[in-house]
């Protein structure tokens, strides 16, 4: 296992000087990285997905992961899911569709709507990237001190509470 890098009182923004707006754009700076890190678990060194999952975007596997909650969907909802227009969730669903991945599925009770819910291979090819990705977070989660680990649960526990309580209008 890499030997895993160590905040710095030199590489933190000190107390004194840190704004709300510096603490902001750090902040999403290191979720943005850290994310990409935790997705990239699930690729092999040459930054390629993982055998059965190596034609996917890191769209695409955006879109299986977001079915795999909230399936069944349509188009409209998949799209806010993602943060996307309607249109490139429709290219999206178009490639998984065709690799059979995704299912479209008329709706019992209106027939102007179809719903969308990831096939089998969809499930599979997600399900082992996901268990990649937790492999390895688990890898260098184990580097860090139970003090360290407190801290991280802590903190990203109470920014999910407070953007929860926030998107709900708490």
């Amino acid at each position: 296992m890499p030997k895993v890098p160590r905040a710095s009182s030199s590489s933190a923004l000190s107390k004194e000087a840190a704004t709300s707006e510096d603490e902001a754009e750090r902040i999403a700076e290191l979720m943005e990285r850290a994310g990409k890190a935790i997705f990239r678990a699930g690729m092999d060194k040459g930054g390629k997905m993982k055998p059965e999952a190596m034609t996917l975007t890191i769209a695409q596997m955006r879109c299986l992961h977001v079915l795999s909650r909230e399936a069944p969907c349509t188009m409209g909802d998949l799209s806010r899911h993602l943060g996307v227009r309607p249109s490139t969730a429709c290219e999206l669903v178009d490639a998984l569709v065709k690799a059979k991945m995704v299912s479209r599925e008329s709706d019992l009770h209106d027939r102007r709507a179809v719903r969308l819910t990831l096939a089998p291979k969809g499930r599979r090819i997600k399900d082992k990237h996901r268990a990649t990705r937790l492999a390895r977070l688990r890898g260098v989660i184990e580097t860090l001190s139970a003090k360290e680990r407190r801290a991280i649960v802590g903190a990203l526990e109470t920014l999910s509470a407070v953007l929860s309580s926030e998107a709900h209008g708490d």
